[in-house]
């Protein structure tokens, strides 16, 4: 019995929806039209959203790997100014190191302003030279370079 009513209820409930969208003289698509406008920008929206947390995302990831690479070719400088400071090393490792410091701070500026576009380009010329640097220096002091000089 209880199911009679609610097939009753049912075929009532669609046999009006159907009525009123196929028999009515206005039959309601504006309401469908709306709805998948509604629905659309509702997508829209939802991705616009996600595009928007995932920028942060990478905005921050990239803040964080910044600050690594600053840290990491702020501790070269000082290894180089320490252990080769004072020493007579020749010019063109000297000058490299030189640069180096400079494009870190240039970058180090930028990374403070957060224009990473700037950060990038600056750190990485200064990272490899201060690495080209530190490596010609090692080459220099070498105890195998001494030996051939001697002989």
């Amino acid at each position: 019995m209880i199911l009679l009513i609610i097939i009753l209820i049912f075929i009532l409930a669609g046999g009006g929806f159907i009525t009123l969208f196929f028999l009515s003289a206005n039959p309601p698509v504006e309401t469908i039209d709306r709805y998948s406008q509604v629905l659309s920008k509702a997508r829209q929206a939802e991705a616009g959203e996600y595009a928007c947390r995932r920028s942060i995302t990478v905005k921050d990831s990239m803040h964080h790997d910044l600050a690594v690479i600053l840290t990491e070719v702020e501790n070269k400088l000082k290894h180089y100014a320490d252990r080769y400071g004072l020493l007579p090393l020749n010019q063109k490792s000297r000058q490299d190191y030189r640069t180096s410091e400079k494009l870190f701070l240039e970058a180090k500026a930028a990374y403070e302003r957060r224009n990473y576009n700037r950060v990038v380009p600056k750190l990485e010329k200064s990272r490899k030279l201060i690495g080209e640097s530190i490596r010609k220096s090692q080459e220099m002091l070498s105890l195998t370079r001494w030996e051939r000089w001697f002989m």
